[in-house]
């Protein structure tokens, strides 16, 4: 039978990752908002691109908004199961070790 080697710190580390991928949502928003900031389009043109811009903004900027939340969320989970599974491995090896005693 093969090994099976399981690493709850892997699970930390890609969870760190998946967070800092939220973290680079945040600062497109940061961008988004600067983006319509004076007269981006210039003086004849703003009034005639800027609402339709707007509404195309609100519509990105919920999607970033929400695909952010939902990676906090997987990032938390993926910190959760890491725990869980320390914790379960380790409630199962002092099991086994009471059941079957070295020696």
């Amino acid at each position: 039978m093969a090994d099976l080697e399981v690493s709850p710190e892997v699970w930390r580390t890609h969870a760190a990752h998946v967070a800092s991928v939220g973290d680079g949502l945040d600062t497109i928003d940061q961008a988004s908002d600067a983006a319509l900031s004076g007269l981006p389009f210039g003086v004849i043109c703003t009034p005639l691109f800027a609402p339709a811009y707007t509404v195309a903004k609100l519509a990105f900027d919920l999607g970033t908004s929400l695909l952010s939340g939902q990676l906090d969320d997987d990032a938390q989970s993926l910190r959760s199961v890491a725990t869980d599974f320390e914790e379960t491995d380790s409630q199962a090896a002092t099991d086994a070790n009471s059941t079957y005693p070295a020696g």
